[in-house]
């Protein structure tokens, strides 16, 4: 009998082992993250660089914001660098999720770019303006057409994501392109020449670090270490910025001085900024507002911006 309850025991130890073997691998799964070529979000390309992210994460690279929303839609990432208004609907739209970083705010990065031909914005009646699918593009749109006292209507719009827009700008296919860096710089040099940008609307345009809400627990505390390893990239490029910002400008291919540029039109914010940023009523507010009543079938009630602007993934201060 003794024999008996000492090979039962030893074959529930077996098992149990087993299983709890099989549940730690089950929450040891990879924590993916997709993001595409935005200025903002080169401080998760800088901390792979320097090998800062966490062990098991996969940076996956994008080459637009709407391939980022359908992975992250469909499950295939568990995290994703989008704007705010994207973030916005696509929790809207039924994939629960958090924003738990404030990336950027664009001062200037988001761009209309006209061809040589365009002299002003009292000449955009009647001509075709290239832009993605997207809500930044139709806040760039909205805030441009203001400018220049048009309509909709008044306009030709040619849907184009930014990585597409540079073969049909060589062949003189649109006046106009709404873009954003790296490709605005790409355009203007061949030819294209600024003509309005996001300095004449701050603070409309903010770009954020999301994570959908079904993560395994062990996957939670990873994106906390992606999330340190965000602001120890934001910190050396504030301090070590030459090198940070040459290194930048050799993977995305443009000169030195046209990477300083395309950053001088981003505000990037630390930690103590973040945490003032992510409360529902802080400086974003006005974005949040202007996406509600544009862009949102619904306004989104005061508990499930509590849900969504979640601080918690921020570094604790020592």
């Amino acid at each position: 009998m003794l024999r008996i309850s000492l090979v039962v025991t030893l074959l529930l130890a077996l098992l149990i082992g087993v299983y709890g073997r099989a549940m730690w691998q089950q929450t040891r799964e990879p924590v993916v993250i997709s993001a595409h070529p935005w200025p903002g979000y080169e401080s998760l390309f800088l901390a792979e660089e320097f090998d800062w992210l966490p062990e098991g994460v996969i940076l996956q690279r994008s080459n637009n914001a709407t391939e980022s929303i359908e992975r992250l839609r469909q499950g295939v990432v568990d995290v994703a660098a989008l704007t705010l208004d994207e973030a916005l609907r696509l929790n809207e739209q039924g994939t629960p999720l958090k924003i738990i970083v404030v990336m950027d705010e664009s001062i200037g990065a988001d761009v209309v770019v006209a061809q040589p031909h365009v002299a002003g914005l009292e000449e955009l009646a009647g001509m075709r303006i290239a832009l993605e699918q997207s809500a930044v593009s139709s806040i760039v749109l909205e805030n441009l057409l203001r400018k220049a006292n048009l309509t909709q209507d008044q306009v030709h719009l040619i849907l184009r994501t930014p990585d597409q827009q540079n073969y049909g700008w060589s062949f003189g296919n649109y006046d106009l392109a709404i873009t954003y860096e790296p490709y605005a710089t790409t355009l203007m040099q061949h030819g294209g020449k600024r003509l309005f940008d996001s300095r004449q609307f701050p603070g409309m345009i903010y770009d954020v670090l999301v994570v959908r809400d079904d993560l395994s627990w062990y996957q939670q505390m990873v994106v906390s270490d992606i999330v340190a390893a965000h602001f120890r990239a934001l910190d050396y490029i504030r301090v070590n910025r030459e090198d940070a910002l040459r290194r930048i400008a050799a993977w995305r291919a443009v000169s030195y001085s046209d990477t300083q540029a395309i950053f001088s039109g981003l505000y990037l914010p630390g930690l103590d900024s973040n945490r003032d940023l992510l409360s529902p009523d802080g400086p974003m507010a006005t974005a949040i507002d202007w996406i509600q009543s544009h862009l949102l079938q619904h306004s989104l009630p005061t508990t499930e911006r509590d849900r969504i602007f979640d601080d918690q993934f921020l570094p604790v201060k020592p």
